[in-house]
């Protein structure tokens, strides 16, 4: 009964969830009086709602899902991102992620400017999402790869589970070699 009450508080309160796992550590938020609220007139919950409504109807079996309520605090905004980013990220395959990076770039930039301005939220409400993920996303792509070119959604998921860094010029320099001293 415990699980079934956590699952049905989760979604209420817009969290995706998308494995059992992630439904038992869902927990209820905390609220304080004090705590910061995101509310429908805020830009961050419009760039989140236009991001829950894609991903909801991503899967026409699960068009017509729970609505993001009127008012979230920060704790429960930075849940909704963290389940966002793992879809994107790690749930799209290969194929769809390449897709949408290349023909949706409004959603990554979205996502960017959520992890920028929301990310101590997003880590401390997921432990399934790390840190560094966070700040990798915060951080935007690498600008000498462009979103047209056929390896730019690999190159970008790399980048952003931390398996490529790039130069220290913050460019990935996709065309040059390095040697066995190099990074």
């Amino acid at each position: 009964m415990m699980r079934a009450t956590l699952i049905a508080r989760a979604l209420s309160v817009g969290i995706l969830l998308t494995t059992p796992m992630l439904a038992a550590r869902a927990q209820e938020p905390t609220v304080v009086a004090s705590q910061q609220i995101v509310s429908q007139g805020d830009p961050a919950y419009s760039t989140l709602q236009r991001m829950y409504e894609f991903r909801r109807g991503f899967f026409s079996r699960e068009a017509g899902g729970p609505d993001l309520p009127a008012t979230l605090t920060r704790e429960q905004f930075g849940r909704t991102t963290a389940g966002l980013i793992q879809f994107f990220y790690c749930e799209m395959s290969t194929e769809q992620f390449t897709r949408f990076w290349k023909d949706k770039p409004e959603i990554f930039n979205d996502l960017r400017q959520l992890a920028q301005q929301f990310g101590p939220e997003i880590t401390a409400s997921s432990s399934l999402i790390a840190p560094q993920t966070v700040a990798n996303i915060a951080r935007g792509p690498f600008p000498d790869v462009p979103r047209n070119h056929w390896a730019a959604g690999a190159v970008e998921r790399l980048r952003v589970g931390g398996i490529v860094v790039g130069a220290p010029s913050g460019t990935y320099n996709g065309n040059s070699s390095n040697g066995k001293a190099q990074p």
